[in-house]
C-alpha cells in the first residue's frame, strides 16, 4: 500500500536538476560544475550526487535513476524502523499507517533531492543508537564509531543535517570519554573532512554558492528571516498536522524520566528545527521537515517498544485519521489537480504544483532531455557559448548544454550569489534575487572589466580567478584563501556602498555603439552595449531632428525609450522586441519620431522587464 502511494505521488522537482547538470558535465568531460566556465559547486548534497553519478554511469539517465535511488533508500528506511518497532506485521502496520499521514515524509521520500539519503542514514543513526542496551558498556567504542560514521555521511549528504544528530554523538563520545573518543571520531569522519578537503581544493570554498546565497550573503535582518521560519512551522501544521504531532510527542516522550535515554535525540530535532526557523525556512513546503520525521517517528517507536501491538496499531490509525483533517492523503487519493495546490506566505506545495508537469505516472510529464539547448543551437549554426540571465534554472540549466552559460541571480552565480539581496520589502525565501552590476557580463565573457565599478572588478576578478584559473595554480591558492580571509571584502563593501542599490545609468556617446551588422549577430560579437538596470543614455555631439531612429536591440524584451533635452523628456515610447526566438540576436527596430521629440540630445533606454540578456547595438536617425 505504500510502495503504490508512493509511486503515484513520485516526482522530480526543478531543483534536482541543478545537481544533475554538475553530472552531466562530469560525464561529458567538463569536469564536476555547473557551468562549464567555472568550477562552482551549486549542489548541496554532495553524497547524494555521488550516488546518483553512480546509477547515471550504469543507466546513462538520471530521470528514473534517481527515483529509483530514492525508492531503494525509501525501502531502507522502512526496513531499518520496522527492525527497529521488533518486525512484527502488526508493527510494520502501524508503521504504514504512520508514513502515509506524513505529508513531508510522502513528498519527499522521492522529488529527486537528497531527502530519501538522509531518511535512511537517520534511520540506521537511531537503530545503532538504541543497540547499546543489547551491546553493553564494553562495546560503546565501537558504536560511537558506528554513530560518528554515519553523521559523517549525513553531513556529506548535506551539511546542516549534521545538527541532527550531533548532540547523541557527543552524548555519545561523553560515555566513552574523550580520550577514547577522539581518535575513534577523527577516523569517522573522514569521508567528510575528505569532500570538504576536495570541495575547498577544487571549487575554492568548502561551501556551496547555496550557502552564501541562502544564508551567508542575504544581508536581512535576522529577526525577518526567523519571523518567515515560523510561517514556514505555521505552513506544517496547517497542511501537514500528523506531521507536527509527531514532533511534539517525540520531544515529549523524551522529557519523562523514561525516556531520557533519547534526549540527545530530541535535542538535535531541537537544535535543527531551531535552525530552520533562523534561516527562514524554504519555500517548498515539507521539504526541511521529512528527516525530523523520521528521526521523530523513530524516537516514538523506540519509546512504545513494550506497548501493545494494537495500542500501536490505534495510535498510527488516530494519525491517519488527524491527517484527513486536511483531506485524504495523497498517496491514498492520487494527485496532479492544480486546485489541491496551494502557497502560504510564499511557501508553496512544489511537488503538487509540479507533478502534472515531472510526474512519473503523469500522462502529461514532459521529456527533459540534457544539453537539447546546445543541439538546437548547433542547428541553428551558433557555435559560440550563449550568455542568459535567468534565475530558474534547474531544467533550463540541464537542457541548455555547455554552450549556455547561465547568470543566476538567485544560486548559481559564483559572484553574485555572494551579494546581498537588492528586494528588501517583498522579498522570497530561497529566491534573493540579486542585482547584475554594471559590466558583469562583459567580464564574464572576455574578461574585459573596464565598464565596471573598479571596487566590484577587484573582486569579481578574484572570485573568477578561483573558479576559473589553473586549478595548480599557485595563484589561484592564493586568490582563494584571500576570499575566504576577507582581503577582498573591503572592495566588496565599498561596491555596495557606491552603486549597488540605486544603480547610475551608463553613459556613452553614439560615436561608442557598434556599426550596423548583420542582422541576428551576437550582443557579444559586435559589441553592443548590454542594458542594465540603470539604463544606458546614449549622448549626440548636435540636437538631433530626423522622421524616425533605428535602434538595434537584444531579442524577448521591452525597452522605454525617451527623447531629452536639456534633462528635460521631450517624447517617450516603449518598444516591444520580437520574441520568435530568444536567441535571435540583435535586430533592428525602427521609431518613428513625433514631432515633440524634434532637437532631442540624449537617448535614454531603460529596460522593463527583468530576467533576459539586453542590449543596444547601432543607433541610427534617419532623415
Amino acid at each position: 500500500m505504500l510502495a503504490f502511494g508512493i509511486a503515484r505521488t513520485a516526482w522530480v522537482g526543478d531543483d534536482a536538476y541543478i545537481t544533475f547538470r554538475s553530472i552531466e558535465n562530469w560525464f561529458s568531460g567538463y569536469g564536476l560544475r555547473w557551468n562549464v566556465a567555472d568550477r562552482v559547486q551549486t549542489f548541496t548534497c554532495p553524497l547524494w550526487m555521488l550516488l546518483c553519478s553512480g546509477g547515471r554511469a550504469i543507466t546513462g539517465e538520471l530521470y528514473f535513476t534517481s527515483l529509483a535511488l530514492s525508492g531503494g533508500a525509501t525501502i531502507g528506511t522502512l526496513f531499518v524502523l520496522h527492525k527497529l518497532a521488533g518486525s512484527s506485521s502488526a508493527a510494520l502496520l502501524a508503521l504504514g499507517l504512520a508514513a502515509i499521514s506524513s505529508r513531508c515524509f510522502i513528498d519527499y521520500s522521492t522529488s529527486g533531492l537528497e531527502n530519501p539519503l538522509s531518511h535512511v542514514l537517520l534511520a540506521s543513526f537511531v537503530f545503532v543508537w538504541c543497540r547499546v542496551e543489547q551491546l553493553g558498556v564494553e562495546h560503546l567504542a565501537r558504536r560511537l564509531l558506528r554513530l560518528a560514521l554515519i553523521g559523517a555521511l549525513l553531513a556529506t549528504s548535506r551539511m546542516d543535517l549534521s545538527l541532527l544528530v550531533l548532540p547523541a554523538i557527543l552524548a555519545a563520545a561523553w560515555q566513552v570519554g574523550m580520550a577514547r573518543a577522539l581518535p575513534r571520531l577523527a577516523i569517522a569522519s573522514l569521508p567528510f573532512v575528505g569532500w570538504l578537503l576536495f570541495a575547498t581544493f577544487y571549487y575554492g570554498t568548502p561551501f556551496p554558492s547555496t550557502a552564501y546565497a541562502k544564508l551567508f550573503a542575504v544581508g536581512l535582518p535576522m529577526w525577518e528571516l526567523a519571523l518567515q521560519g515560523l510561517c514556514y512551522f505555521s505552513v506544517l501544521v496547517l497542511r501537514d498536522p500528523a506531521s507536527a504531532v509527531v514532533f511534539v510527542l517525540a520531544i515529549a516522550v523524551c522529557l519523562r524520566r523514561s525516556g531520557r535515554a533519547q534526549l540527545p535525540l530530541a535535542l538535535g530535532m531541537l537544535l535543527y528545527l531551531g535552525y530552520i526557523i533562523r534561516i527562514g525556512g524554504d519555500f517548498m513546503a515539507g521539504r526541511f521537515f521529512s528527516s525530523s520525521w523520521v528521526l521523530g517517528i523513530a524516537i516514538l517507536i523506540v519509546q512504545s517498544r513494550h506497548a501493545a501491538l494494537g495500542a500501536r496499531v490505534l495510535f498510527a490509525l488516530g494519525l491517519l485519521v488527524f491527517a484527513c483533517v486536511q483531506g485524504i492523503p495523497a498517496a491514498i487519493v492520487g494527485t496532479g489537480r492544480a486546485e489541491d495546490a496551494f502557497a502560504f506566505w510564499r511557501i508553496h506545495d512544489v511537488r503538487q504544483q509540479g507533478w502534472v508537469a515531472c510526474g512519473l505516472l503523469s500522462p502529461d510529464r514532459r521529456q527533459v532531455l540534457p544539453n537539447s539547448i546546445s543541439v538546437a543551437l548547433q542547428k541553428m549554426g551558433h557555435s559560440e557559448t550563449v550568455f542568459e540571465v535567468h534565475g530558474v534554472v534547474g531544467e533550463r540549466g540541464f537542457q541548455g548544454g555547455p554552450q549556455l552559460h547561465l547568470v543566476d541571480p538567485w544560486l548559481c552565480d559564483p559572484v553574485l550569489c555572494r551579494l546581498p539581496t537588492m528586494v528588501r520589502d517583498d522579498w522570497q525565501i530561497s529566491h534573493f534575487t540579486r542585482r547584475v552590476p554594471v559590466g558583469y557580463l562583459e567580464l564574464l565573457n572576455n574578461g574585459e572589466d573596464r565598464f565596471c565599478d573598479p571596487h566590484f572588478a577587484r573582486y569579481a576578478q578574484a572570485v573568477l580567478a578561483v573558479t576559473r584559473g589553473e586549478l595548480w595554480s599557485l595563484a589561484r591558492i592564493a586568490a582563494a584563501y584571500d576570499l575566504m580571509s576577507g582581503v577582498y571584502r573591503a572592495d566588496l563593501e565599498a561596491y555596495l556602498a557606491a552603486e549597488y542599490w540605486q544603480p547610475k545609468p551608463t553613459v556613452v556617446k553614439v560615436s561608442d555603439l557598434p556599426p550596423p551588422v548583420k542582422e541576428d549577430t551576437w550582443w557579444f560579437n559586435c559589441k553592443a552595449r548590454v542594458l542594465y538596470e540603470g539604463g544606458l543614455d546614449v549622448d549626440f555631439a548636435t540636437p538631433q531632428n530626423g522622421v524616425a531612429i533605428e535602434i538595434a536591440f537584444g531579442p524577448a524584451s521591452v525597452y522605454r525609450c525617451e527623447f531629452c533635452r536639456g534633462g528635460q523628456v521631450l517624447h517617450a515610447k516603449n518598444v516591444q522586441t520580437d520574441t520568435r526566438s530568444e536567441y535571435g540576436g540583435m535586430r533592428p527596430y525602427r521609431i518613428e519620431l513625433e514631432a515633440a521629440a524634434s532637437g532631442f540630445e540624449q537617448l535614454r533606454i531603460r529596460p522593463l522587464f527583468r530576467g533576459a540578456v539586453m542590449a543596444v547595438g547601432a543607433v541610427q536617425v534617419l532623415h
